[in-house]
């Protein structure tokens, strides 16, 4: 927890609650006032995020996402950021408005001493990566237009199909379409 004269000033402060470097704010307040947000960077692990809205925790580790709006951009899956982390951590340094992002709450955070505990990511204290993106699942081929299908000894079908749904009509010798 913040000691006095620590709440709503972003800090640095090494293991703890995570470990590696952990660069955390937290507002004045206890149990279901309670706010607070980390960013832990690890020299050989991905960020790792951590954070309490009243007696709810949320982070990386089994709990329910958080994510953060810097400057009213959406920031809801930090860690695997990949190659945009850098870009990420340069707003946060450098933000105007920030708040915490939970599935159903956007909470103001101060932005007190941001560019003084957040390193540049130039300098050599920046230690901080995320975990590659998620390669982007591939649209399914449209298939639009009408087919054929069969031949004249066993009939034919015609159909058209898209994305959402289909029509085929049915022709056999004999048999009603």
């Amino acid at each position: 927890s913040q000691t006095s004269g620590e709440e709503g000033v972003w800090r640095r402060q090494a293991n703890y609650p995570l470990a590696g470097y952990n660069y955390t704010v937290a507002l004045p307040g206890s149990g279901e006032d309670r706010v607070d947000f980390t960013i832990a960077c690890h020299p050989t692990q991905p960020v790792a995020l951590d954070a309490n809205l009243g007696y709810s925790h949320m982070g990386d580790f089994g709990y329910s996402g958080v994510g953060l709006v810097i400057d009213g951009k959406r920031f809801e899956n930090i860690r695997q950021l990949g190659e945009d982390f850098p870009a990420f951590w340069e707003a946060l340094r450098h933000a105007k408005q920030v708040e915490m992002l939970t599935k159903d709450q956007q909470v103001p955070l101060p932005i007190e001493g941001l560019t003084a505990a957040l390193p540049a990511v130039d300098s050599p204290e920046y230690i901080c990566k995320a975990r590659p993106k998620p390669e982007p699942i591939p649209d399914a081929p449209k298939q639009t237009g009408w087919k054929q299908f069969g031949n004249a000894t066993e009939g034919y079908s015609y159909g058209v199909y898209n994305r959402a749904d289909s029509f085929t009509i049915s022709c056999h010798p004999n048999k009603p379409a």
